[in-house]
């Protein structure tokens, strides 16, 4: 298996004997998470019995994004591994034991407090409270004393993190200190970037292009000293966590009507609140029944209900939302413009809960639209396709605040920047309105 020079140089650092605290940082795409799991699969694969834990913040994190970067790992090196119970059992009795790290759900770290390991690695430990990785430290080198060939053999304990440049404690521990020369010499720190990564495609650096520039110095760049758009809607990182595979099915359909000629009829295909398909209807857009047609036919074909179906209804599509209401077709409307429902939030109050107006507001139902699929996405409750234009398309957007209200800036604003109509992800706000994630809005 080929493998880059920064992997090579990581997987030669482990062999000196010098550290059992392995840093990698910098920007996404660089292989640092495959280059930590290349290696401790080669340890499971040598040394009989280890016990290896990989944790990331959340349950769904391990699955769609720890778990499948381990499969191609195997799938390229040939190996069928077995995992029972979120466990990777290997054939001489080493595991891979994958946990989250949710400080809000486990406030004494006793996830990882409740186990013993050889080695711990935290993947994407910047979204990991420091608590964790304290409690790490007291529970590896329990389960490393091994036999090879009937001798008794001591493993050094082992610490990896990988993560992406953010100004928490991450930075302060590791990347400050690295600046300065002052790392313990126990810890490997090794900082790295997209074209350090030879195995990424030009359509991956392509897309990198398209972020906002705030997101493209800390992301491509490596820029630790980077400062988040406080009024973009959605950020690449929450894309990147949510990401899903493209597949062509669905039970509800988002649709944004094209408004000219310019812009394009486009459809979001959403399955078990995963957007997992985007297309463009191609048809002359003033032909009102021609449009309805296509629509509901497509939608017989994917055995899609007309009430699981919101279509854009303002200019063309208010004909088209005509015409598919003359053939019996009645699909829920989306009207951008229309007044916003006011949003409430539960308090307790004496051992009771009550309804109390949230500070947040929405100013139509475009704002409400976006913000709502904003939250979905943060939260972790809905799942994206990569698409480039998708993403540029979010990314992009930006919000106000205007007499108490929240309100998404104007299309032929976000145009300027991405010089055509935000018509992917106007499709993909409709298709998510009004369905909500568990907890009620929150202050941002």
């Amino acid at each position: 298996m080929k493998i880059s020079q920064k992997q090579s140089d990581f997987i030669a650092a482990t062999k000196t004997g010098k550290y059992n605290e392995f840093v990698l940082a910098g920007g996404t795409g660089s292989a640092k998470t495959f280059g930590i799991l290349h290696y401790l699969d080669t340890m499971c694969e040598l040394l009989p019995g280890v016990r290896i834990g990989i944790f990331r913040l959340s349950h769904k994190n391990i699955k769609t994004n720890v778990v499948p970067s381990l499969r191609k790992l195997w799938k390229m090196k040939d190996k069928n591994i077995r995992i029972v119970d979120m466990v990777a059992k290997y054939e001489n009795g080493s595991e891979i034991v994958f946990g989250w790290a949710d400080i809000t759900k486990d406030p004494d770290a006793d996830n990882v407090k409740g186990g013993e390991y050889t080695a711990i690695y935290f993947n994407e430990a910047n979204q990991i409270d420091k608590k964790y990785i304290d409690t790490a430290r007291t529970r590896i080198g329990r389960w490393n004393d091994i036999v090879i060939d009937g001798k008794e053999v001591h493993i050094k304990p082992m610490l990896f993190l990988d993560f992406n440049p953010t100004d928490n404690w991450v930075k302060a521990n590791y990347y400050d200190k690295y600046q300065a020369g002052t790392l313990p010499e126990n810890v490997y720190f090794q900082l790295s970037l997209p074209k350090d990564n030879p195995f990424l495609s030009e359509e991956y650096f392509k897309m990198l292009e398209t972020l906002p520039e705030a997101e493209y110095k800390r992301y491509v760049l490596g820029d630790w000293s980077y400062s988040d758009n406080p009024s973009q809607i959605v950020y690449y990182e929450w894309l990147k966590e949510a990401q899903c595979d493209q597949k062509r099915s669905a039970d509800l359909l988002g649709i944004d009507i094209a408004y000219t000629g310019a812009d394009k009829t486009m459809i979001s295909f959403v399955e078990e609140n995963r957007l997992q398909h985007l297309e463009h209807l191609n048809v002359d857009i003033t032909n009102t029944t021609l449009q309805a047609m296509r629509i509901k036919q497509l939608a017989n074909d994917l055995g899609v209900l007309p009430d699981k179906i919101k279509l854009d209804a303002i200019g063309i599509g208010a004909g088209v939302y005509d015409a598919l209401r003359v053939q019996d077709f009645n699909v829920h409307k989306f009207i951008a413009s229309e007044k916003a429902d006011e949003v409430y939030q539960d308090i307790r109050v004496d051992n009771r809960v009550e309804k109390m107006k949230s500070v947040i507001q929405f100013g139509n139902k475009r704002a409400e639209a976006y913000w709502n699929f904003r939250e979905l996405l943060r939260s972790g409750s809905i799942e994206v396709l990569y698409d480039k234009e998708l993403w540029e398309e979010l990314t992009n957007t930006e919000y106000y605040e205007q007499n108490g209200k929240i309100y998404i800036e104007e299309k032929k604003s976000i145009k300027k920047k991405i010089h055509r109509s935000p018509d992917k992800a106007d499709s993909a706000v409709i298709a998510f309105a009004n369905i909500k994630k568990k907890k009620t809005y929150g202050i941002v």
